[in-house]
């Protein structure tokens, strides 16, 4: 696979338009992840121009990738998945991570995911501290309200707990983000199918109709502790 480094792990997020949650999850990864052998950029995803020109003139990593116009969210949910395919095409490493904006890593989150990760075996996502915004549907979730905007997020709180939490194991299946897998993998499946099929979301399946086919399992890293805000970037966008 010309371009691909073996050494280096891509971690992809998606971006619309605020610069607030760029800069929530940048400061995010740059606190809690070891970059000497990662690489870190956004796509921004149909986005505004106030979001290409903050990103660019903070030197940002970043990818542009514009399609038809686009209906609003959650209608828009397969351009998103055409998002996603499009970040891991982009990815310079053989191991690809992805997450979303309104996400907060803590402390060994990276490392711990690699942990668990085989080529050809698993798919490997984190375990999320949630705030029960919209009630989690996902097993392993844990419901602990430390904010539910990047204004109102309780950082050092958040991080105390996650340290509490961290139990060096993997517990079957998850959530679907933060995922860690190679990205041989995620080409063989085919990637996201680029909207939900036969009745379910893409996300589902993508890891359950052509992963684990293919015999590759779909597991937590109980030590890999991430809070997500709940659809930040969405719900700041609503309200303007």
């Amino acid at each position: 696979m010309e371009g691909i480094s073996e050494k280096m792990i891509s971690i992809a997020s998606l971006i619309y338009k605020s610069p607030k949650y760029a800069d929530f999850l940048l400061r995010g990864i740059n606190k809690h992840t070891d970059m000497k052998e990662a690489e870190f950029y956004f796509v921004i995803n149909n986005g505004t121009d106030e979001i290409k020109n903050h990103l660019k003139e903070k030197n940002i990593p970043h990818y542009i990738f514009d399609t038809e116009p686009q209906p609003p969210y959650p209608q828009n949910i397969g351009f998103i998945y055409k998002a996603w395919n499009f970040a891991v095409q982009k990815a310079k490493g053989d191991i690809v991570v992805l997450l979303n904006s309104d996400m907060w890593p803590s402390k060994d989150w990276l490392k711990n995911l690699q942990k668990y990760l085989r080529k050809g075996e698993t798919v490997v996502t984190s375990r999320l501290v949630e705030p029960n915004k919209i009630p989690s549907i996902f097993p392993w979730t844990i419901v602990k309200n430390f904010g539910f905007t990047a204004d109102d997020f309780r950082e050092n709180d958040f991080e105390h707990f996650a340290d509490f939490m961290k139990v060096m194991t993997w517990l079957p299946k998850g959530t679907f983000m933060p995922m860690m897998f190679y990205k041989e993998d995620f080409e063989k499946a085919g990637g996201y199918p680029e909207g939900n099929v036969e009745g379910v979301g893409g996300d589902f399946y993508l890891f359950y109709k052509t992963l684990e086919p293919m015999g590759i399992k779909h597991v937590t890293a109980a030590d890999s502790i991430v809070y997500h805000l709940q659809e930040g970037e969405v719900r700041e966008c609503q309200k303007q």
